[in-house]
């Protein structure tokens, strides 16, 4: 059986410079629980909640144009940027979504393996959003920075040196 030794990927669509290498640790990919996977994406959920109560950071969401901002404002009086009914929002948060909503939380990516986790949302109009694309201006609803690159190789090179202690004779430690 062969044993990966790649280094982790999280990956956005477009964004290719978030590599986590840790090949010190390829040998134990293998030996690696998928749950702590659970921790990078409850990493995750936190991020996107401060990026949607900022309207975007660091990169701020771009302002409405005014005919759709008076129409916004008319049908979903108070509702920020990047939010009209809020299922995305629900979605990349991880607080799943009310029914109705125009994207409802089965349309959330969230794929687990031994070397990661893809998360996202596929719906009609985030990828739109995130590349400005068909029209729309660019407003990126999911934006990796290093400093959170730096948090989920935390958890994972955490996960990886506990596996490697346990290896030698049952060594634990914190």
């Amino acid at each position: 059986m062969a044993t990966p030794t790649g280094p982790f990927r999280i990956e956005v669509e477009g964004v290719t410079e978030f590599q986590i290498g840790l090949s010190r640790f390829g040998e134990l990919v293998e030996f690696m629980p998928t749950s702590v996977w659970d921790s990078v994406a409850g990493v995750f959920f936190k991020d996107e909640e401060e990026i949607f109560r900022a309207e975007g950071r660091p990169e701020a969401f771009k302002a409405l144009s005014p005919k759709y901002e008076a129409w916004k404002m008319a049908k979903y009086p108070g509702m920020p940027i990047m939010q009209l009914k809020g299922a995305t929002k629900d979605a990349l948060t991880g607080k799943g979504s009310v029914p109705g909503k125009a994207v409802t939380i089965k349309k959330l990516v969230r794929r687990k393996g031994t070397t990661g986790i893809t998360m996202g949302v596929r719906g009609p109009y985030q990828l739109r959003h995130q590349f400005g694309r068909a029209g729309m201006p660019q407003r990126k609803i999911i934006q990796p920075t290093a400093a959170l690159l730096i948090k989920y190789a935390k958890i994972m090179q955490a996960a990886l040196v506990k596996i490697e202690r346990e290896s030698f004779g049952g060594i634990t430690g914190t």
